[in-house]
């Protein structure tokens, strides 16, 4: 068949302890969730993947992220790839910046830390090649994320401080590669 369905739930349980200058540090997540996703696919050219999750934080209610993936063969040696999605994580604060305690700053929190948000999309075009013996691909890659919200580790506005706090403003990251192998 060209339609393909799939559907599945999950839990995740996470227990953090840890102690930064004898001051400890609890905190315990329970993340119960489902997923549903859908593969359209004609013929060996053209392929869509839209999924949709629904997760229950404990500490952050119910998030909601769709994504969609797809993939088009122009010929055997020419593809299109595409994504887009949202993104949802709870960040560590100092386990995912764990080289700032090789300084001898302090850290300060400067507000409650809220998860990071993001929609990302993107796009790759790979074309393979042979010359004579010898086989290679070249191929562009087009990726950015807008950020909703973002953990801001902020080492430089202050000497002798880190400041953590939770992204004011518009963020975001472009990335473009172009590669011949």
């Amino acid at each position: 068949t060209n339609h393909q369905y799939k559907l599945g739930i999950g839990y995740q349980y996470d227990l953090l302890e840890d102690e930064y200058n004898s001051l400890p540090s609890y905190r315990e997540q329970q993340v119960p969730g489902a997923f549903g996703e859908y593969t359209y696919s004609y013929l060996e050219k053209f392929k869509l993947v839209a999924g949709v999750r629904g997760d229950y934080h404990n500490d952050h209610g119910f998030i909601f992220t769709p994504r969609m993936h797809g993939k088009y063969n122009f010929t055997d040696d020419l593809i299109l790839r595409w994504s887009g999605g949202k993104s949802f994580r709870v960040p560590y604060a100092i386990a995912d910046n764990i080289s700032v305690l090789a300084s001898s700053k302090l850290l300060s929190f400067d507000e409650k830390i809220k998860p990071e948000e993001a929609w990302n999309y993107g796009v790759n075009l790979t074309q393979r090649y042979k010359i004579a013996t010898h086989e290679g691909t070249a191929s562009i890659d087009f990726y950015r994320t807008d950020f909703l919200n973002q953990l801001i580790v902020d080492q430089y506005t202050d000497a002798t401080v880190i400041h953590f706090y939770n992204l004011n403003g518009k963020s975001s990251a472009t990335s473009f590669q172009a590669m011949v192998n």
